[in-house]
């Protein structure tokens, strides 16, 4: 009988060959870079995530943090990322892999003048969601939400753990200004 099942619930959502160009796909609205998912879990029985995301120049795209379920794969396309491997700073451009196991710290920024094209592989977990997760707690924490605390929180509820204490001394003046208390 759970054999029937599984075989009706395949049926019912069948995998199939398809090309996704980023250019056809919506934004998901996540404010630190422009993002858009190419692949979701539920694509192929692998449960891979494929992303695309662009990183405005001067930009911090994300404190030091680690993942404690998925392993991470960035692969730069055009553009430069400084990034935090554990406690060394390394920049890397176009043809570069970044290759960040599930618990080893890490974080990103680009302080170049030009946009950081990335393509970003999450293996291993429900990561799928965040980058919508917190694209909607924005939306319902309305105009003066602050978009740091506002991750923080969706990142907890992914086993994410925050490090922003991390943050090199060079990567803070990128910080964006915090919402003013009316």
């Amino acid at each position: 009988m759970l054999a029937l099942s599984i075989v009706a619930l395949l049926m019912a959502h069948p995998m199939h060959a398809e090309v996704r160009h980023a250019d056809n796909l919506d934004d998901l609205g996540f404010p630190i870079h422009q993002t858009v998912k190419l692949a979701a879990r539920a694509d192929t029985e692998s449960g891979v995530s494929v992303f695309e995301f662009v990183q405005p120049p001067m930009s911090l795209g994300a404190p030091p943090h680690q993942h404690l379920h998925e392993d991470e794969f960035f692969y730069i396309l055009e553009g430069e990322l400084t990034t935090l491997l554990g406690d060394e700073t390394v920049a890397v451009g176009p043809g570069s892999l970044l290759v960040l196991p599930r618990g080893a710290p890490h974080g990103f920024w680009n302080v170049g003048d030009e946009p950081a094209r990335v393509l970003l592989v999450v293996s291993g977990s429900d990561f799928d969601g965040f980058f919508e997760a917190v694209a909607a707690e924005l939306a319902h924490a309305g105009a003066n939400a602050d978009p740091g605390a506002v991750i923080n929180a969706v990142a907890a509820d992914y086993d994410i753990e925050m490090m922003p204490h991390l943050i090199p001394e060079d990567a803070l003046s990128l910080l964006p200004p915090r919402p003013q208390d009316d």
